[in-house]
């Protein structure tokens, strides 16, 4: 959603590798059918006939969720050097706020597939494996991800880019600069002179 969003805030749809109106239904869709792999499978764990069955399923939901994960982040790099090649009005006019959302996107985008890995390799190593037998695994490479993911989005909260339904309203919350709002009052003037005539 925070892509698709900076995508639109940018005016740098014909950028995005993945067709915008498409790109939060893609890894919703993603995210989606890893946890119903996950989720359905986790019952066939506690049967011993079917155990080994559930354990596979986990995995490759787990390896469902890598790979979305995966292409958010190739289409976050490849929607980003597009943009630094070709940059739209709004990226050069709109500061450096929306660099620091893109950042934080990268950061938590590795943080959230380094814990996926994590998860892939704790269940191939099975339930008597190392990792499933001591607590400090994941807390480490599990629950300490997920918090930095949250303070992360603390720190740069994707609302900051906010898309106003009105004309070239298209703006940074709070950081409105002066020659925006004479610019959006002019085109505003021209207008109502133009339903004038």
């Amino acid at each position: 959603m925070t892509l698709g969003r900076m995508i639109r805030f940018l005016h740098a749809e014909h950028l995005s590798p993945i067709r915008v109106n498409w790109l939060t239904k893609a890894f919703l869709l993603g995210d989606w059918a890893s946890f119903m792999i996950q989720g359905n499978s986790a019952g066939l764990t506690f049967k011993a006939s079917t155990k080994k069955i559930g354990e596979g399923m986990i995995v490759a939901g787990l390896f469902v969720q890598i790979t979305s994960f995966g292409l958010f982040f190739v289409t976050s790099i490849v929607f980003h050097a597009r943009i630094r090649r070709k940059p739209t009005n709004e990226s050069l006019v709109q500061g450096k706020e929306w660099l620091r959302v893109i950042w934080m996107l990268y950061f938590t985008s590795i943080l959230i597939l380094l814990r996926s890995v994590f998860r892939v390799v704790e269940y191939l190593m099975g339930y008597d494996g190392y990792l499933f037998a001591n607590e400090w695994p994941l807390y480490v490479f599990d629950a300490a991800p997920m918090w930095l993911v949250c303070v992360a989005f603390w720190w740069c909260w994707p609302s900051v880019i906010r898309i106003e339904k009105s004309p070239d309203a298209i703006r940074l919350q709070g950081q409105v600069r002066g020659w925006w709002k004479s610019r959006t009052r002019r085109e505003g003037a021209l207008i109502r002179e133009e339903d004038a005539l």
